[in-house]
């Protein structure tokens, strides 16, 4: 079976190779060979398409549906990009403001007239699209599972609103609402969904005829979806869907590569179409920034554009490299790491442009960064920001050693200009912005300085506390009853804190797996007080003298725990606080 399987991989190599244009054989073979390497052990398929040397290439290896024995192929087999389609939003602003519809400079609440939507702070168009709007991020009602609960655009930009945690332009907050925002605004100039709207005003022109926003199409194939273990998963459906629901196919992303890499007029003027490819937003002169949707990254004084795209299960990137007329595209139906694929983009780049070389600056630290930082893409309001536990890269530490170094989650950070550091997710810059401390990345992502009981270390230890000590309690008491020395009204408050504990974890993977903890939110509340409440006459019960005896180091050992997992509680929102 072994040699059956390393035979097939072998064949595919070949034949890929086979079908490379004679003049494309460097990057192209090269990344042939990584996307082979993932096969079968990391992802059932993959689509990719190169534009290198005058050439273009488009396949797929593996499998687009493995149960049914179909093969990812270029021209036939869709994928589902994420946030790749957050670039199309882009484009459809751009047209509404060159036919004199729209003012990216223009309070949107203009354009947005008796809808019901409420800003802390007035936003424009730019804000939208250089996600600098400031809202916080807010998972709860940006997917359904199942499809007869989808809401409309509308529907679900006014029914799960986020707050602005800051006033616009001062940092990047990346965001998926505010993008469906520009989009839906959009729907009203044009007086079409913005599906039919991309159809007719993008993917039509450029002969994009595998490629939709419409969930719910029957004539492209797409790709079954998988789980890291390679089995079978399902892909959700987007209520927010301008964000991220566009399936196309290789042989269609090279139609739209070509056309971002051209000077022809379809679509956009000249004028327009530079606002895509050239930052339009920055948070450090130390980087290029943003521009409309797209990442742009300075590499050895040449500039690369790129944008990520995930959902629940697909991972993909587009990059384009505008002085080379080259670029590069690849879609997982297999959640590949972000470390993979991000090493397979710099392989192709260092044989695009050479290995990335780093100018010498001025090594100044005139803002200390030690502290907790919660990244902007997170939630600051709701009981979403018990997410923030859960999801280990929304936090980051910095602390400083004895010999005055300082580390990021305990790895080392080198100076290398003026408060501009190499770290372990990459080059930070430390600013100051609102009297708080932020730590901006070259990307769409940026840190924002919070109170330290925000640190996941500390949390974590609480609650694994709590965790233990509510077992430990039960078991004594299941034990003590066996013994024949059970406390009945002990054992009761025991199981029923174990019990409402039991309904909180069941509640929140319920809630993560319909993507909707707000509606979760009075369960969550209810059944952790109880928890609580439980617990506490349990201390009280067991702190009798006649049962603790002279045990105050263990009833105040007790004490701590309980009041640190309450802590953790209120301050992630899950319990209001007084």
């Amino acid at each position: 079976m072994i040699k059956k399987y390393v035979l097939f991989l072998i064949s595919l190599v070949f034949i890929g190779q086979t079908l490379l244009p004679a003049s494309a054989q460097g990057s192209a073979v090269t990344l042939f060979e990584q996307l082979s390497s993932h096969l079968g052990s990391s992802v059932q398929g993959v689509i990719y398409a190169v534009i290198e040397d005058g050439q273009q290439i488009a396949g797929g290896m593996g499998y687009a549906d493995k149960e049914n024995h179909i093969l990812a192929d270029g021209a036939n087999t869709a994928f589902h990009i994420g946030s790749i389609s957050k670039t199309f939003v882009a484009i459809a602003v751009l047209q509404q403001v060159e036919a004199g519809h729209l003012n990216l400079d223009q309070d949107i609440s203009l354009y947005l007239q008796d809808d019901g939507f409420e800003f802390q702070y007035p936003i424009t168009l730019h804000d939208l699209l250089t996600h600098t709007a400031g809202f916080e991020d807010l998972i709860s009602g940006i997917a359904v599972n199942d499809p007869k609960n989808v809401l409309t655009l509308k529907e679900s930009l006014l029914r799960y609103q986020p707050q602005q945690f800051i006033e616009p332009t001062k940092v990047i907050s990346y965001s998926n609402y505010g993008i469906a925002v520009a989009a839906y605004i959009v729907e009203k100039v044009s007086g079409m969904s913005f599906d039919a709207y991309a159809q007719t005003n993008i993917f039509t022109p450029l002969a994009m005829d595998h490629t939709t926003f419409d969930q719910f199409q029957k004539n492209i194939f797409v790709s079954k979806a998988y789980a890291s273990d390679l089995s079978i998963a399902n892909e959700p459906y987007l209520n927010l869907y301008p964000e991220g629901s566009v399936i196309t196919t290789a042989n269609d992303m090279l139609k739209y590569m070509e056309w971002c890499l051209s000077d022809e007029p379809l679509l956009l003027s000249a004028d327009s179409k530079e606002l895509l490819f050239t930052s339009q937003y920055s948070g450090s002169e130390d980087f290029e920034g943003i521009s409309y949707t797209f990442n742009i990254h300075n590499y050895n004084q040449d500039l690369i554009v790129e944008k990520k795209g995930e959902t629940a299960f697909f991972n993909s990137q587009l990059v384009l490299y505008p002085k080379q007329k080259a670029a590069l595209f690849m879609s997982f139906n297999t959640p590949l790491p972000w470390s993979s694929i991000h090493s397979i983009q710099n392989t192709f780049s260092n044989e695009m442009l050479g290995y990335r070389l780093s100018a010498e600056k001025e090594k100044i630290t005139s803002i200390r960064p030690t502290g907790v930082y919660q990244a902007t893409r997170s939630n600051f309001t709701t009981v979403e920001r018990f997410l923030n536990l859960l999801i280990p890269e929304r936090t980051i530490s910095i602390t400083r050693s004895l010999n005055n170094e300082y580390k990021l989650n305990g790895r080392p950070m080198a100076v290398i200009g003026e408060n501009l550091y190499d770290s372990i997710i990459g080059e930070v810059k430390v600013a100051r912005v609102n009297d708080k401390t932020v730590i901006l990345t070259d990307s769409a992502l940026s840190y924002i300085e919070v109170s330290n009981l925000r640190d996941p270390l500390w949390q974590w230890t609480a609650i694994f506390s709590f965790i233990v000590l509510l077992l430990f309690n039960f078991i004594r008491q299941i034990y003590g009853w066996y013994k024949g020395r059970g406390n009945l009204f002990a054992l009761l408050s025991s199981t029923s804190a174990l019990l409402f504990l039991i309904a909180f974890v069941l509640t929140l993977l319920n809630g993560l797996g319909e993507y909707n903890l707000l509606d979760a939110q009075m369960t969550l509340a209810w059944t952790s007080m109880l928890c609580i409440f439980s617990t506490s006459i349990h201390f009280i019960i067991q702190s009798k003298p006649h049962v603790m005896k002279r045990k105050w180091t263990t009833a105040l050992f007790f004490f701590a725990i309980l009041s640190a997992f309450t802590l953790v509680l209120i301050i992630n929102n899950v319990i209001p606080s007084i």
